[in-house]
Order: C-alpha cells, then sequence, then structure tokens
C-alpha cells in the first residue's frame, strides 16, 4: 500500500496528510484529494493516458558519500539523507522534531515516468467500504498482496467509482446503490451519471452508437432496446429484399443503356451524370425504389447517432427509476441491495443472440 502522505495534490497543490480522502485516477494513478478530484472532474493529465506513462512518486537518488555522509536514516519511508537534513528528501518526513513541529513543511511533487519503471500501488479503499462487497479494501494484486518476483510493481488499483463518493446521491439514489445496478465499467459509468445530474454535461457513448438498440438491450434497457432492435431489423430486412429485388435491377438496367456493367465496372462522374439524366424520366416509384439503399443508411445513422448522444442519459435515468422501484417494492437495506445486484449488470445471453441474429441475417441476400 502506498502511502501518499507529504506527495503534493496537482489539483489544490496542498500536501496530502494523514487521514486525508484521497482518490487515484484509474488511468494513470495520480492521486487527489477527493473534492479536489470532484471539482476538476475528471483527471487533469488526461491528455498522458493512453501514452504508457503512469504517475510516479519522487525519487531521489543516494547522496554522493564524497560530499556528505547519508546517516540519516527516514523512520518513515527508510531513504538515506544527508546528516544534517531536517526533512526526507524522499517523502518530506521530519527527521528531527515532532511531525506536528513541521505539519506546513514542503513536500516534493510527484512526476511522471515511463511504464516500465515501478508503479504505485494503492490497497487502501478511499470510500472506506465498497458496494461490491469487497469491505474495507481492495482485494491484494497479486492474491496475497505480494509482488511477483522481481520487485515490479503494477500501477495503481483502480478506484471502482471513479472518483464518486458512494454517499453522493442522484435524484435521491446514492451513488453506491447506482453503482450495484451498473456493476461492469462503474468508473466510466459513475463520474457519467454525476455529471449529467449535476451539470448537464454529457458524454457520448461509442458502444452505444455502434450497437444501438444491442448495447440497450445488453444493459438491460429492454424496452427501448427492443423498440429500436426492431425498428433497425425491419429497416435492413426492407432495405435487403428493396435492393435485391428493385433497385439493383433498375439501376442495372439504366447503367446497361450507357453500355456499363454495373457489377464489374465502376462508373465515372460523367457516367453518373448521363445515369441521373435517364433515371430522371423513370416514374417516381421506380426513382423511390433506387434510393431505398440511400435512405434507409441514413435512419440507421441517425438512430446510431441518437443513441451515442443520448444513451449515457437514457442509461442513468434508467438506473435511477429501477432503483427506486425496488426500493419501493422491498423491505430491509440488506434485501433492498440483494436486489439491486441481482437486477442489476449486464445480459450477456441477450449479446450472443444477436450475434447469431446477425450473421443468419447476413446469409439472407443470397437467398433472396
Amino acid at each position: 500500500m502506498i502511502d501518499y502522505t507529504g506527495t503534493k495534490c496537482p489539483v489544490c497543490g496542498q500536501p496530502f496528510l494523514k487521514g486525508d480522502d484521497i482518490v487515484v485516477c484509474p488511468e494513470c494513478g495520480t492521486p487527489y484529494h477527493r473534492a479536489c478530484y470532484q471539482k476538476a472532474g475528471s483527471c487533469i493529465f488526461s491528455e498522458k493516458h493512453g501514452t504508457g506513462e503512469v504517475w510516479q512518486a519522487p525519487h531521489v537518488e543516494a547522496p554522493n558519500p564524497d560530499q556528505e555522509a547519508a546517516d540519516n536514516i527516514c523512520p518513515h519511508c527508510g531513504n538515506h539523507n544527508p546528516h544534517s537534513s531536517l526533512f526526507c528528501s524522499q517523502c518530506g518526513y521530519p527527521l528531527s522534531g515532532g511531525p506536528e513541529q513541521h505539519a506546513n513543511s514542503s513536500y516534493q511533487q510527484g512526476r511522471y515516468r515511463p511504464d516500465d519503471a515501478p508503479g504505485p500501488q494503492q490497497g487502501q479503499d478511499p470510500y472506506g467500504g465498497s458496494p461490491f462487497g469487497w469491505g474495507g479494501s481492495y482485494p491484494p494484486p497479486y492474491g496475497q498482496g505480494q509482488p511477483p518476483q522481481g520487485g515490479q510493481q503494477i500501477p495503481t488499483m483502480f478506484d471502482p467509482m471513479g472518483g464518486v463518493n458512494p454517499a453522493d446521491t442522484l435524484d435521491g439514489v446514492p451513488a453506491g446503490d447506482l453503482a450495484r445496478l451498473v456493476q461492469n465499467n462503474t468508473p466510466y459509468y459513475m463520474p457519467v451519471f454525476l455529471n449529467y445530474k449535476r451539470f448537464r454535461r454529457g458524454r457520448f457513448n461509442f458502444c452505444a452508437f455502434l450497437f444501438s438498440g444491442g448495447w440497450m438491450l445488453y444493459r438491460k434497457m429492454y424496452k427501448l432496446g427492443g423498440i429500436l432492435t426492431g425498428v433497425l431489423l425491419l429497416l435492413y430486412l426492407a432495405n435487403t429484399i428493396i435492393t435485391v429485388n428493385y433497385s439493383i435491377p433498375i439501376t442495372r438496367e439504366i447503367f446497361s443503356q450507357i453500355g456499363i456493367d454495373i457489377l464489374r465496372v465502376t462508373p465515372d462522374y460523367y457516367q453518373m451524370l448521363q445515369a441521373a439524366q435517364i433515371l430522371s424520366s423513370y416514374s417516381a416509384g421506380d426513382i423511390f425504389l433506387v434510393a431505398v439503399p440511400m435512405i434507409a443508411s441514413l435512419i440507421q445513422f441517425g438512430i446510431q447517432i441518437f443513441c451515442g448522444i443520448q444513451g449515457n442519459k437514457l442509461y442513468c435515468t434508467h438506473c435511477i427509476r429501477k432503483a427506486k422501484k425496488i426500493q419501493a417494492q422491498t423491505s430491509g437495506q440488506e434485501d433492498y441491495h440483494n436486489h439491486l445486484q441481482s437486477e442489476g449488470g449486464v445480459n450477456m445471453a441477450v449479446t450472443i443472440c444477436l450475434l447469431i441474429c446477425y450473421m443468419l441475417l447476413n446469409w439472407l441476400p443470397r437467398f433472396l
């Protein structure tokens, strides 16, 4: 377990003291005061995420023995310091006098190092308890709390709430209860929920954009997910049938008048203009049939954009309503939490069924 005492918070610049409420960024391991993290809204070093850099406590090389004897050992971290040092050059711990005498002393600031350097560990639960039934501390990263051979340590243990206090309420529901419903990927969803409810700031959800109704069914939003999935399915079937039986034959007929086999040759700009002129002489019904693939694609893209923009908001509202409904139907806190745990999470069975249906639909044009 890393003791951050003496390290400065990168937001307020004040050193962490014993007993401070500290959370760490799940991406890079930077420690913050909880209030500072919530004020910033996210890690202030987010531009470094994904670059292979992690936060590392300051490292000071051992002093040159030719200059001064390094015989003043810090009782807190074991670092060797010059004999005349008043404070540890590694952690800032006072080397003379009582700790209260030097409570406001200056400390060194943490810095970033490449991820091949040993990183800090965070074994202490910043909330004093976990909505996931872990008790008062995180599980040790190596089963027994021992690092692998060679002394290499993993970066900090992630915060399952993404910096959100489980006691914070969203429309009267504690964030910890919502985490019991979400279960999967809570470090992403809990800050998103909090920002939406408190500041009306949304965040684009790329999973919802790519999978639309399927993502909603996966997240157990069955009503809206079923409607959108049904709409997309009908759209796909209608588009496939019309395209195979009408759009392609009409298009081939038009380009055959120009002397082009559209299935073998890609027309150039002028040939496309000629085809458009020929198409203008057809009936309105034939023109609509030729335009069906483009219309269907635009509708599908519009649904995907809607899900990407509104997905997190819809999911937040869904979780809050579900938590209130479960609370009204249960008696006692334990029964309430058990129901949240059993009815939350994701539905993998629906996901597998959708994947199978998708593969079958890909074969549909071969039989039309």
